[in-house]
């Protein structure tokens, strides 16, 4: 799907996605939205993508690694296309299912539960209780950066890292704050701001070192950029829940500055040289499992 089409699907979806609320009691004992108008709108939108509408995770045209959290076996996974002879399961699972697991964000949507039949054997398969990967992987960089060298053996000289975050707001506290008791941490999610807020720090600091070293005076092991901005003020945030038609469009003028600063350099280090259309290791055709 282009990414053109993504920034429209979301533009003029949000309200769907992110409908009314629940209220606030209805809320401690649950998520805040109902997840099914998501699920649907994206069954519909993913549909097109393959032949007979039931487009999978292996319909993809490129490679991908999608990070999400297990609840009930406690473990984080990242769902991957085809692109090594041992991952013969992800592929298989339809992308919307793919999407409600990694868009299940805590307190925002419930964890999502997949079900469905792999590919040939049609042996049924359940996942219970998928949540957002952002809980750990907010900026999955390393995740792309492990998945090439680590997995695909692509040597550093070879890698070229772009990471695109989607705008932030700095966790900062007044030096002046004293009370850090339950109502501190719950109020706006503080805790949950605060851990992703880290994470995405801490992947941007590892990938710098790893690419140029300390003192950052070495030859880059490999070609790293990250694209990001910071909200100044409250009054310019976009909220995960955003839905309104002002700040999303701001957003994509943010997007577009950026675009006019660096956009030509990114495009000459990343976008200029051709490569091979990507071939999976296993195509939907062919049998799920193999036997030892």
């Amino acid at each position: 799907m282009p990414a053109r089409e993504l920034v429209h699907l979301y533009s003029h979806h949000a309200k769907d996605i992110f409908g009314a609320g629940r209220n606030l009691v209805s809320w401690l004992g649950t998520a805040r939205y109902s997840n099914k108008k998501l699920e649907a709108l994206l069954k519909e939108k993913f549909a097109p993508y393959s032949p007979d509408g039931n487009t999978r995770l292996g319909h993809a045209r490129t490679r991908v690694c999608i990070p999400v959290f297990n609840a009930v076996s406690g473990k984080v996974s990242v769902y991957k296309t085809c692109h090594h002879k041992d991952f013969i399961r992800d592929y298989q699972m339809p992308a919307y299912q793919v999407g409600m697991s990694t868009a299940a964000a805590p307190t925002y949507f419930d964890p999502y539960s997949p079900r469905y039949l792999a590919d040939v054997t049609e042996e049924e398969v359940i996942i219970s209780h998928n949540v957002d990967g952002g809980i750990f992987a907010n900026n999955p960089a390393l995740i792309g950066l492990t998945e090439a060298h680590g997995c695909l053996a692509v040597p550093w000289t070879n890698i070229r890292l772009l990471s695109i975050g989607t705008g932030r707001q700095a966790f900062t506290e007044r030096p002046e704050q004293r009370r850090w008791g339950l109502i501190y941490w719950a109020n706006k999610m503080r805790i949950l701001d605060m851990i992703l807020h880290a994470q995405a720090d801490h992947t941007d600091s590892v990938c710098q070192v790893l690419s140029r070293g300390a003192g950052r005076e070495a030859p880059q092991a490999f070609l790293y950029e990250r694209v990001q901005f910071d909200f100044l003020n409250k009054q310019e945030y976009v909220d995960l829940d955003t839905t309104s038609p002002a700040k999303l469009t701001a957003l994509q003028e943010r997007a577009s500055n950026q675009f006019r600063e660096r956009g030509r350099r990114i495009i000459d280090n990343f976008c200029t040289e051709p490569t091979a259309a990507f071939a999976p290791c296993r195509s939907l055709s062919q049998p799920a499992l193999v036997a030892a």
